[in-house]
């Protein structure tokens, strides 16, 4: 696609039913869990293409699929529980309707922890407890191998930018481990939050050192010193802590956070499907609504982003 004097070029996740990011991430857990002698797996939804990647890696290797799921999170998206029961999942619903993701999460903690001589824990990103997060990382390394290799095919460079969604750390990683040591500006969008009293938040200026689910990172705090429930109509992006790395990465100057608001995300999901002929997920669209914002402030240069998947699922919100 071109923008003016941006020229951007997507790495697509979404050319397979059960997308690139999530199952990649997904079926190497599934398969840690039967060699485990695990029979279950269980994990939250926050974005229903991971939900659906992970009852699909367990159907491919033979064991059982367990998804926690917010009210919330539910009345976002479209056909969810159907389609997951068509995959052979057992769907458990989370009615703490202020609790979103976050609670989602938490469940699927006291599951594992209960049932944890049969059942595994499918982490949703690359956040949590390590191992977490480094197996997430892993897994989606392959993503920025081949986008290097094929953007140097292509153009004989790198990229002068990486732009990724500061709320899908493993897609983030993916992309832009391949550039760490390499001149290539690398920026992460975030959304804008809001917690229960209506007040703006941002991660780069409203987080904290903190430990949440057993990892040490940058957390969103109320006054109190507990993780706040954000609300955000992106689901999946309610999670109120960064990836540890990404986190570094910010600290070390690495990387810069921008935000974008949400009505415009939201328009751009319908510019770049018109454009472009395929719909792109609200979380990549935030993205996207940055990469239009570079042109229309006159920037100029490559640009190389992964699509983290299809936005059908967000029908709902739009």
């Amino acid at each position: 696609a071109s923008l003016d004097k941006i020229h951007l070029y997507i790495k697509r996740e979404d050319l397979n039913s059960a997308q690139s990011l999530y199952i990649n991430q997904t079926l190497p857990l599934a398969m840690m869990a039967k060699n485990m002698g695990k029979k279950v797996i269980v994990g939250e939804m926050g974005d229903a293409n991971y939900a659906f990647a992970l009852a699909n890696a367990a159907k491919m290797i033979g064991i059982s699929a367990k998804i926690y799921i917010s009210e919330r999170d539910l009345e976002k998206q479209t056909d969810v529980i159907e389609r997951l029961k068509m995959m052979g999942a057992s769907v458990y619903i989370i009615t703490d309707y202020e609790g979103g993701f976050y609670r989602a999460s938490n469940n699927c903690f006291s599951d594992y922890l209960i049932e944890g001589e049969d059942t595994f824990y499918c982490f949703h990103d690359a956040v949590g407890p390590h191992p977490f997060p480094t197996i997430a990382e892993k897994t989606q390394e392959i993503v920025g191998i081949e986008a290097k290799e094929q953007f140097q095919e292509q153009l004989g460079k790198n990229p002068d930018y990486i732009v990724a969604p500061l709320m899908v750390a493993s897609n983030a990683l993916g992309i832009m481990g391949q550039y760490l040591g390499e001149n290539t500006t690398l920026i992460l969008v975030g959304p804008v939050f809001y917690n229960k009293n209506g007040e703006p938040k941002t991660f780069y200026k409203n987080s904290f050192d903190g430990y949440i689910q057993g990892c040490f990172t940058k957390v969103v705090y109320e006054p109190n010193l507990w993780p706040f429930d954000l609300t955000n109509e992106c689901p999946g992006f309610e999670y109120p802590a960064l990836n540890p790395k990404i986190a570094n990465m910010i600290e070390q100057k690495r990387v810069s956070v921008v935000t974008i608001d949400e009505q415009v995300a939201i328009k751009e999901m319908f510019e770049f499907g018109s454009i472009e002929g395929f719909i792109p997920s609200l979380e990549d669209a935030y993205t996207l609504a940055y990469v239009r914002k570079m042109s229309n402030l006159g920037m100029k240069g490559t640009v190389l982003m992964a699509l983290t998947g299809t936005g059908i699922k967000d029908a709902k919100v739009c």
